[in-house]
């Protein structure tokens, strides 16, 4: 059981910096585009170099595609303007979601280690080096501007590290107690072990899944604001070469 909850602090740890993506496919929806909050502007990134364009940038209701400005109607004006404002009202919501899936991962952890029993100084130890990881993961989240910090190949290295450095200690710490009640021939110090486990079996089932199953409710009610910025992007009147639509979201309806 214990095992188990250390696995659900896994997903949720890898579901907190990669939110925006996963809130898209939460949605039925896709983009091949990081996003960039400036002051100032809106940018949007793709690390594809054969297609077009690569770089997007929204300002005040103005468009460059690869720093090249584009004139557009006063309705596209519009809608790049609203585009603009959709983003940034999603953001902070988007951030809420990765905060919380950060928070169900260290509340799991700490459920774990709060069952360990043993010895209390290095539980001390534990819950201290719990702490400190969920602290700098809060605080990489909360100030990245840009879905680049919650997706390179770097930052899941990043996410895994709380899980990384707690697991094998928490994981030790148990095969230490097993072990050494099994030596001794502690049957009850056996049981005991035992029952910690159903005890955290019973407090993951009241706490941490049902926590989890109203991140996922909250997540989705997301769907109509990135539905709103698909509806938007298609309204566009501006075509690429080949009188292609900028698709910088789309939404899968099948």
């Amino acid at each position: 059981m214990m095992i188990r909850t250390l696995l659900l602090a896994t997903v949720l740890l890898a579901a907190a910096p990669l939110a925006y993506g996963r809130t898209l496919h939460s949605c039925d929806a896709e983009s091949d585009f990081d996003i960039t909050l400036h002051p100032n502007r809106l940018e949007l990134t793709r690390e594809h170099g054969n297609k077009y364009p690569n770089r997007v940038e929204l300002v005040d209701g103005r468009l460059w595609l690869d720093n090249r400005e584009h004139k557009l109607t006063p309705e596209d004006r519009a809608r790049v303007l609203r585009f603009e404002a959709e983003v940034r009202a999603l953001a902070p919501r988007v951030r809420e979601v990765a905060l919380e899936g950060i928070a169900i991962a260290v509340e799991a952890i700490g459920l774990v280690i709060e069952h360990l029993g043993g010895d209390g100084a290095r539980l001390d130890e534990l819950r201290g080096e719990l702490a400190h990881h969920g602290r700098q993961w809060e605080q990489r989240i909360r100030t990245a501007q840009t879905t680049r910090d919650w997706g390179t190949g770097d930052d899941a290295k990043f996410a895994g590290k709380l899980v990384a450095q707690m697991v094998p200690a928490i994981a030790g710490e148990m095969a230490t107690s097993a072990v050494r009640a099994a030596l001794s021939g502690d049957e009850a110090k056996l049981e005991a072990i035992e029952a910690r486990a159903e005890n955290l079996e019973k407090e993951i089932e009241k706490r941490i899944e049902a926590r989890a199953d109203r991140l996922e409710v909250v997540a989705r009610t997301l769907c109509p604001r990135i539905r709103e910025l698909d509806r938007i992007d298609n309204a566009l009147a501006l075509r690429l070469p080949n009188q292609r639509r900028l698709n910088l979201i789309e939404i899968d309806n099948d």
